[in-house]
């Protein structure tokens, strides 16, 4: 009986996920996100991913679910809904082909600049 509740909590643990740092949720830091708009969308390392038919219809108005299956951190999808000018994820369907996903290194760097300013100016 000890090894099916170890195993029943192994199960529900591994059904939860890293929603990634805090900060991503934070108003001040996704308007220093808005600020940037323009150079993430035009950085280099940002990607253009192609988005299938059957892909684009399975998880029609579902920006974020898509963005899972694609194995992108949750921190980033608000990030990737605004770079591809959508204002929430309920506009992704299946008129979409391609979506622009920022570089992770990007983010980390803003991200890093921000918490720095914030604990220069407190």
């Amino acid at each position: 009986m000890a090894s099916t509740s170890s195993t029943s909590g192994n199960a529900i643990n591994a059904l939860m996920f890293d929603p990634g740092p805090s900060v991503y949720y934070t108003d001040g830091f996704r308007q220093v996100l808005e600020d940037h708009m323009t150079y993430l969308r035009q950085h280099q390392s940002t990607q253009l991913m192609s988005v299938s038919p059957q892909a684009a219809w399975e998880n029609d108005q579902d920006l974020f679910g898509f963005l899972q299956v694609v194995n992108l951190q949750p921190q980033f999808h608000w990030v990737t809904m605004r770079m591809n000018n959508f204002s929430s994820p309920t506009e992704f369907g299946t008129g979409v082909t391609r979506l622009l996903i920022p570089s992770s290194v990007v983010l980390e760097q803003l991200r890093s600049a921000y918490m720095t300013s914030n604990v220069l100016t407190s």
